[in-house]
């Protein structure tokens, strides 16, 4: 993934956690959003990108929380990061699936 790469060369010393690679986790099923703030708090930073230029619901509530909890928040865009200090415009539950099924669509 394009996204970790650039991570882990702008925040060599940091961990990746990556929500989305907890999918199958019994955890995460069951608590969804809950597990999913837990994993921000468990963080020193948070990085997220934009799909398809919008930024995803889940997305947009950890990068909130993160900012509450007053960890420094990154977007990242091109092969650079910039840092946040306001939470970004994000769309609906239900746009973000109709957002993932486009991507997937130019994505195959």
């Amino acid at each position: 993934m394009q996204e970790q790469a650039i991570i882990r060369q702008i925040f060599p010393d940091h961990e990746i956690v990556d929500p989305g690679l907890y999918e199958e986790n019994e955890e995460k099923q069951l608590g969804g959003m809950d597990y999913c703030m837990k994993l921000v708090e468990s963080c020193d930073a948070l990085a997220f990108s934009r799909i398809l230029g919008k930024v995803t619901s889940g997305v947009g509530q950890e990068v909130e929380h993160a900012l509450a909890l007053g960890r420094p928040v990154y977007e990242i865009i091109g092969l650079g990061v910039r840092q946040v200090f306001e939470p970004p415009r994000y769309v609906s539950r239900e746009e973000t699936r109709k957002l993932y099924d486009e991507w997937e669509n130019q994505n195959p």
